[in-house]
């Protein structure tokens, strides 16, 4: 009986050490990526903004404008490398009920690298309909998992619909954890046209209307846990000008600064704390819990063996 068990302790034991790497470098990277099942919700604040309101043909200022993010993993459109996500953002001036702008985003990411394809119906939505010719490249909601460098990405931004550099600028902690801080510039750049626009607002003949451009100018600021790619914070300063295609008259038709709330930062860091601890279980605690559980039962069957023919040589003597 000794001797069976040692020999059952041995295989098992040879099973657990080669299982050992196999687990680390192969179920570990299979199973480590974007999930499919993500869902979280963030609120940013911006006290003191001004904006145009469009009802009543007045600039609003000293508003509060709240911006509510909603991003959940759209398993069905998923595949086996790609996670579907679809996020919902809601800019609302709360004071008085009114909604400044909804915009939608189905972004389709390669589960490893975080990078945006372009399949799986992925597009760009907002008042005006939903727009799936948009081309996605460069990173969009997250950073590659467990990978995230001291470097300058390119992320794309949906309100431009195009990819800007987003500059790697020191580290900073955000609700006790430590991350990497990214900053991005997106310039002055047209993304609507409004055919005719009153003079008088413009500072040009007030009988007149003009064609105008709408030209969005930000500046956005993540801070990425380095352990899982997931932003924890985010800031965005934002303008908005009506100009003329030859820059005579011109107005700012919005201006505002989203911070995020410290609830909603706390909410970002549990959920990260949790992502990393499963990739540690995956890359690290497993697999050494595998390897040291093999090496104690090979012991065991080694010894088991040699007892058991210590004890046979010992009854045939």
């Amino acid at each position: 009986m000794r001797r069976t068990l040692g020999w059952v302790a041995l295989v098992l034991g040879f099973s657990l050490i080669a299982l050992a790497p196999l687990q680390r470098f192969y179920v570990a990277e299979q199973l480590i990526g974007v999930p499919k099942n993500t869902y979280q919700k963030s609120t940013l604040e911006a006290p003191g903004a001004s904006y145009f309101d469009t009802e009543t043909g007045q600039m609003r200022t000293g508003a509060t404008l709240v911006a509510t993010n909603t991003t959940a993993g759209n398993a069905k459109a998923s595949t086996g490398d790609t996670t579907v996500l679809d996020s919902f953002t809601v800019l609302e001036d709360l004071s008085i009920g009114k909604k400044v702008e909804v915009q939608s985003h189905k972004a389709a990411l390669n589960r490893k690298t975080s990078q945006l394809t372009n399949c799986c119906g992925a597009g760009i939505g907002s008042e005006a309909g939903f727009d799936s010719s948009v081309r996605q490249s460069g990173l969009g909601i997250s950073w590659p998992i467990g990978d995230v460098e001291q470097k300058t990405y390119q992320f794309f931004d949906t309100t431009t619909k195009r990819t800007w550099p987003m500059n790697f600028e020191g580290k900073e902690k955000i609700q006790g954890l430590d991350t990497y801080k990214f900053v991005m510039h997106v310039g002055p750049t047209p993304i609507a046209k409004i055919d005719s626009f009153s003079g008088r607002l413009l500072g040009l003949d007030a009988e007149q209307n003009y064609a105008v451009d709408r030209v969005y100018e930000a500046n956005v600021s993540i801070w990425v846990d380095p352990r899982t790619g997931a932003p924890v914070n985010r800031e965005q300063q934002v303008t908005t000008t009506l100009r003329t295609s030859d820059s005579t008259g011109s107005m700012t038709a919005a201006s505002f600064h989203l911070k995020m709330t410290a609830d909603s930062q706390k909410a970002l860091v549990k959920k990260a704390d949790e992502s990393a601890r499963l990739i540690s279980t995956l890359k690290t605690i497993t697999p050494l819990a595998s390897l040291l559980i093999g090496v104690a039962l090979l012991a065991a069957g080694i010894v088991l063996v040699r007892r058991s023919r210590t004890e046979t040589s010992a009854a045939q003597a």
